[in-house]
């Protein structure tokens, strides 16, 4: 027998300034993670996005472009997929926690490794990231 994974779909906040990437901790999670969150029914996904940060961070979104849609184990919820749209954003002023947000911090992307990361962010945004970076 198989067992199906349910897809939980997410607009994400990919916000990288001066070498440092935003995540943010959601309250009863050890997991950092971008920000952002699901959209509601027939809501396009920049209207998601800018919903979002402005729920969990108290900012707006601008300059915003698509990174990628990227999927893997969901990081609180066993036996679920999250895919994420994943837009990159500057924001309109500094980022504080509310709504389910516990925590935001600016992390150093030379010093990763030791964070607790999400398996999305590790795994699969971070190293598009990495990769576009040494592009160009």
């Amino acid at each position: 027998m198989t067992e199906t994974l349910s897809l939980i779909r997410v607009v994400t906040l990919l916000c990288v300034q001066q070498n440092r990437v935003l995540l943010v901790r959601k309250q009863g999670s050890a997991y950092w993670m971008l920000p952002g969150g699901k959209p509601d029914e027939n809501e396009a996904p920049l209207k998601t996005l800018q919903r979002e940060v402005q729920e969990e961070l108290g900012v707006d979104v601008v300059e915003s472009r698509w990174f990628g849609r990227f999927s893997a184990p969901a990081a609180n919820e066993a036996g679920f997929i999250v895919q994420a749209e994943v837009y990159c954003a500057a924001l309109t002023g500094p980022a504080q926690a509310s709504a389910e947000i516990a925590e935001v911090c600016w992390f150093d992307l030379n010093q990763l490794d030791s964070a607790k990361l999400a398996p999305l962010l590790r795994e699969h945004i971070l190293p598009a990231l990495v990769s576009r970076r040494s592009e160009g």
